[in-house]
């Protein structure tokens, strides 16, 4: 059996938790849990800001049945997301999140266990830039021939001035929703190419990336040195993802 749900975002359907809940592997005072109702499942959103434009996100989760869900992310920020368990097991997936709407199936009865990473403004540019310098010449050209015409010239790409502007007119969202949903055949084809270019930027997870995702599920800290300690792994974690995609 599979229940629709028709959800401004995903998160609406949990409700608040504990720092104190033993399911959590730590915790700190400025953490936010978000817990699954135990009519839907069992799992959390654990929500834990490491700077004003950084959060470190842990989910663990298992639906009871199928779930239909229609949801807008949050929109001008850059997502990287490591699949400890899931449908995609050991992938690893950086792509930026525009703020569109998507149509997501989670399945019955599948754990869900991911560690992810949000850039937000400011960071945002400067991982934006090695981000985009990184990108195979086919993915490359999804963003500058389909998603949005940026400059196809990757000397472009290099300043950071010139990446905020392209940032700028990628999430729009002023411009963007409009124009996603008033053209239904340029909405096809833009969320076709953002399914595409999420496909194209997966990497398989390596013992590096998982020994550093260990460090943060052990995180032994608490307070100031538990933020500092888990932002250095966050950091360390961006780098060993960018390198996969030189490799």
């Amino acid at each position: 059996m599979t229940s629709a749900l028709q959800l401004g975002n995903w998160i609406g359907m949990l409700q608040p938790g504990t720092t104190s809940d033993t399911r959590l592997f730590h915790a700190g005072s400025s953490d936010k849990i978000r817990m699954c109702p135990d009519h839907l499942g069992q799992g959390y959103y654990q929500y834990i800001p490491l700077q004003d434009d950084l959060t470190l996100v842990i989910l663990d989760f298992t639906l009871n049945q199928d779930f239909a869900v229609e949801a807008t992310g949050p929109g001008d920020s850059l997502e990287l997301t490591f699949h400890l368990d899931s449908h995609t097991p050991n992938q690893t997936f950086l792509c930026p999140d525009f703020g569109w709407p998507t149509f997501t199936v989670i399945p019955a009865q599948q754990r869900f266990f991911k560690v992810e990473l949000f850039f937000k403004r400011p960071g945002l540019v400067e991982h934006y830039q090695d981000f985009l310098e990184r990108l195979a010449s086919p993915t490359y050209d999804i963003l500058t021939k389909g998603i949005f015409q940026l400059p196809a010239n990757r000397q472009s790409a290099r300043s950071p001035k010139a990446i905020a502007k392209m940032i700028d007119r990628l999430h729009d969202t002023n411009h963007v929703r409009p124009f996603v949903s008033s053209i239904q055949d340029s909405t096809r084809a833009l969320w076709n190419d953002g399914i595409v270019l999420a496909d194209a930027t997966s990497e398989p997870m390596t013992p590096a990336m998982q020994l550093v995702i260990e460090n943060i599920l052990n995180c032994p800290y608490q307070g100031r040195t538990r933020r500092s300690y888990l932002k250095r792994q966050a950091f360390q974690l961006v780098k060993l993802r960018l390198e996969a995609m030189e490799q």
